[in-house]
């Protein structure tokens, strides 16, 4: 243009050409000459994008401001103030109405369409949200950002094949996008496709391998496919970035728990603590550590501790329970047990009459159906006789393999779970009888046999002069502390060979190496007349003691009153309390527990030790 053109352009024309050239002051200078001479919405617009470029918002949102002031429709104030406003002052709710306004007077501004779609959601409506994006791919549909976005809240409401078709199509158009590619795995892996999950928080730790997020998702996936060692690896990297980070160290303790590193665990979970003393999660981890380390008294602390945090835990509550159970603390774990029906299994039974929570039964008839397992059944239906002392009839579902032992119990009507009951006025699950019925240590129903067997059983089977001794190694529950619970078999072949007693075989499922090795051990195997758990009983009956796991033969030795030995494992279930070598339950057990966490050997030692009291050992066959 020359020197004469530069003398005869408008301020506002040489402020924008300054502007261009990132000549801020010089810019600054004629937008405000250009506006002493006449105030215009574009002069002050300008003063807000230079405001903007230096970092200076407040002056900027006074700008537009102004420019607004002059012209109310001026479109493009109206945007760069919701900018401004949402994005540098964190105001999205206030930047709403200049986004609404420019889009008033260009309605198809793709950018601002987009814009008020991320101050939506920032805001938290995500419907609205939604609403803009999908506008601003309808005038552009190649807009990664935005169909990354749009992928959020799709994301968020739980629509995983939308949100993650909106993440691909955002890395097909701009691909590399290490956020994006991190939350396509959270839609795998909430789809549980591990395998796919892994692939992208790869993806995303390639483009950007100081993302933190897909350090821990990558570790978490690799976590649910089972692959500790390397979700190991993946959380320590997470922590050598981030000491403090508190869902690497909860993850860390899981492991631990999972391994049976319970030492290991211990200190994760005290580490998360000690950066948030109120994590409820760290505080339940810590607690099943401790429990799991002998220490049941600590674990209490610390279940109590995480209930008070989280009181909708349903898990933490149950745990809780088991432990004041554990501990013998009746009366307040038989309350916190009801927390049982709040798991996704529950299996709470509904029907139209009420259930019983200790009402009047006179004159009634009370429904008892069984729960848990069959074990549980056989511990509690030992309350069924007092509770048909309080109502006029007790009707009791029990599982097809006990009906014909529970029909046993005097007073009782036995009915299959697989029936319909007949008419009843109140219902309630077995196991919440000792809740209502007040059982406590000091409040101990006395014990007697509570399945009344016929003097002679149909057939005799044991004829040998011996002792005869029951014997069960292992459980087949699906518990998932079965493998814990059970004994191997070779661990107790010596012992078999070492007394003049006949053993018999009450194990209902065995392998054929098992046996052949109870053969050899000169063991009779029962396994052929045990039908149901009435024919068990009846060969409990014709026995001299039981030796036996954790199982539901236990149950039916100690309800039927045989003396028996059980072995247990270092941390018992709760029905048989944290220490002692007796049980309330079942007056005629003898408890043998692990001395140390697995040490079987240490346990028969003691049940060797127990035997030798009572009967004689032999030598090459021979008594001594």
């Amino acid at each position: 243009m020359g020197i004469f053109g530069w003398r005869t352009a408008s301020p506002l024309k040489k402020a924008w050409q300054l502007y261009q050239q990132q000549h801020w002051s010089g810019a600054q200078q004629y937008a405000r000459q250009m506006i002493e001479e006449n105030p215009q919405p574009e002069a002050y617009y300008l003063l807000g994008l230079i405001a903007e470029q230096l970092a200076q918002p407040l002056e900027a949102q006074k700008a537009y401001e102004k420019a607004i002031a002059l012209d109310p429709w001026y479109a493009p104030a109206h945007y760069r103030l919701a900018i401004v406003l949402h994005d540098l002052l964190e105001q999205p709710r206030a930047a709403l109405p200049h986004y609404q306004r420019a889009l008033e007077v260009k309605p198809e501004w793709v950018e601002a369409h987009s814009n008020l779609g991320n101050a939506y959601l920032d805001l938290g409506e995500t419907e609205r949200a939604i609403a803009c994006y999908q506008k601003a791919l309808s005038l552009n549909p190649d807009l990664p950002t935005t169909l990354y976005n749009l992928g959020l809240c799709l994301h968020a409401q739980g629509n995983l094949t939308e949100a993650s078709a909106c993440y691909e199509q955002s890395l097909y158009l701009e691909p590399g996008q290490a956020d994006v590619h991190n939350n396509l795995g959270s839609v795998y892996l909430e789809l549980k496709n591990y395998a796919a999950a892994i692939r992208q928080f790869q993806a995303a730790l390639s483009a950007n391998p100081e993302l933190l997020a897909a350090h821990y998702n990558l570790g978490y996936a690799l976590h649910l496919q089972g692959n500790l060692a390397a979700a190991r690896d993946r959380y320590q990297e997470v922590l050598l970035r981030e000491h403090k980070h508190q869902q690497a160290l909860l993850q860390l303790g899981q492991i631990c728990l999972s391994e049976a590193d319970f030492t290991g665990a211990i200190s994760y979970y005290q580490r998360c603590l000690s950066l948030a003393p109120l994590n409820s999660t760290a505080h339940a981890g810590l607690a099943t550590a401790l429990l799991e380390t002998g220490d049941p008294q600590a674990a209490l602390h610390h279940f109590r501790q995480a209930v008070a945090l989280d009181p909708d835990a349903v898990e933490v509550r149950l745990n809780f329970a088991l432990v004041l159970l554990m501990l013998g603390r009746f009366r307040e774990g038989w309350e916190e047990y009801e927390w049982r029906w709040q798991q996704p299994s529950g299996g709470l039974r509904t029907y139209p009459q009420p259930r019983w929570q200790g009402q009047s039964l006179e004159g009634k008839t009370l429904f008892v159906y069984s729960e848990q397992g069959l074990g549980d059944c056989i511990q509690f239906v030992r309350l069924l006789p007092l509770m048909a002392q309080r109502a006029q009839r007790v009707i009791f579902a029990a599982y097809p393999p006990l009906v014909r032992l529970c029909q046993m119990l005097p007073g009782i009507d036995v009915i299959s779970t697989e029936e319909t009951p007949p008419p009843f006025d109140y219902h309630t699950p077995l196991l919440s009888l000792p809740r209502y019925l007040g059982i406590d240590k000091d409040h101990f129903p006395k014990f007697k046999p509570y399945f009344p067997l016929p003097a002679h059983p149909p057939q005799s089977i044991f004829n040998v002069a011996k002792p005869r001794i029951g014997l069960v190694w292992a459980s087949h529950s699906q518990a998932r502390t079965r493998a814990q619970r059970s004994c191997p078999l070779e661990y107790l072949l010596p012992l078999l060979r070492e007394f003049d007693v006949q053993w018999y075989s009450l194990q209902k499922e065995r392998s054929p190496a098992e046996a052949e090795q109870l053969r050899q051990a000169g063991v009779i195997d029962c396994q052929s007349y045990m039908g149901d758990f009435l024919d068990t009983a009846f060969l409990i009956q014709q026995l001299d003691a039981v030796v036996t796991i954790d199982t539901a033969v236990a149950h039916l030795a100690g309800a039927l009153g045989k003396p028996l030995w059980i072995l247990l494992p270092f941390v018992a279930d709760w029905r048989w309390l944290w220490q002692g070598s007796r049980s309330p339950w079942y007056p005629s057990a003898q408890l043998i527990r692990q001395p140390q966490r697995g040490d079987w050997q240490g346990a028969i030692a003691q049940l060797r030790t127990a035997l030798q009291s009572q009967y004689q050992r032999v030598s090459n066959g021979i008594p001594n």
